[in-house]
């Protein structure tokens, strides 16, 4: 994760965070409830900063947590920008149900959101399989599926890449299925790079939907991935409810 935002920093040139370390209030509440202090960007700076890049003509990336952006989306209102295709968004780590680890948010409506960012930021419906993407990724391998936006479906397309297989298995056999939903088994032998390493063949207490196969039961595109009812909320998502609190 560091690795990444490094990197975003780098290339992004300029570079906000919307949640940051309180360090101060954290050195308080670590003695008290033991867990950390957030502080979250008031939206009139969130404004600021995309006004001063809308009159320089520049590209303007958002990203992170859905359900963090949510309630962002609900104080601007329509039209509060022109950015066109200046607009890009790259979400990661689900929580439209309104869960995401131990953070408790509002439920989100995919296409009401997809179409609410495109009001706002003013990007035309034509860009938004583009510039409004989504990431399905966990922490015990490296492949990384990306996702477009699918009007038509109203939900995000994931690709599978040639560094990764992925299939759709039965719950209860965990055999490939052909059609339908089931739990994501993906098997990651090139991306690991140790084809012997434990993490080269994983079934996710995720369930999704196929949208495209081959004849050898591989996955090409997948959607609709959402948390198994039940599972365990311990992973990369877990310390989410820290800045669920801000």
């Amino acid at each position: 994760m560091k690795l990444a935002v490094e990197a975003v920093e780098i290339c992004a040139g300029r570079f906000y965070y919307s949640v940051t370390l309180d360090v101060f209030k954290t050195c308080f509440t670590m003695l008290v409830r033991g867990s950390p202090t957030f502080s979250k960007m008031p939206v009139k700076e969130l404004v600021s900063i995309i006004e001063s890049a809308e009159k320089k003509n520049q590209p303007v990336g958002l990203g992170g947590i859905a359900l963090l952006l949510e309630p962002y989306l609900s104080q601007l209102k329509d039209g509060s920008f022109n950015l066109h295709r200046n607009a890009m968004f790259l979400f990661s780590g689900g929580g439209y149900s309104g869960l995401k680890g131990g953070m408790v948010g509002k439920r989100i409506d995919k296409p009401a959101f997809v179409g609410k960012i495109g009001a706002v930021f003013g990007v035309d419906q034509k860009y938004w399989r583009t510039n409004i993407t989504d990431v399905y990724a966990f922490t015990e391998t490296p492949e990384i599926y990306e996702g477009y936006w699918d009007s038509d479906l109203g939900d995000f397309m994931f690709e599978v890449g040639p560094g990764s297989k992925v299939y759709i298995v039965d719950p209860v056999t965990e055999m490939p299925i052909r059609q339908g939903r089931g739990l994501l088994k993906t098997i990651n032998v090139y991306e690991s790079g140790n084809p012997s390493a434990s993490n080269v063949s994983l079934v996710q207490m995720d369930s999704a939907e196929i949208f495209g196969i081959n004849d050898g039961f591989q996955v090409t595109q997948f959607s609709r991935v959402s948390r198994v009812a039940g599972a365990s909320i311990e992973g990369c998502a877990y310390k989410a409810v820290e800045i669920a609190r801000v």
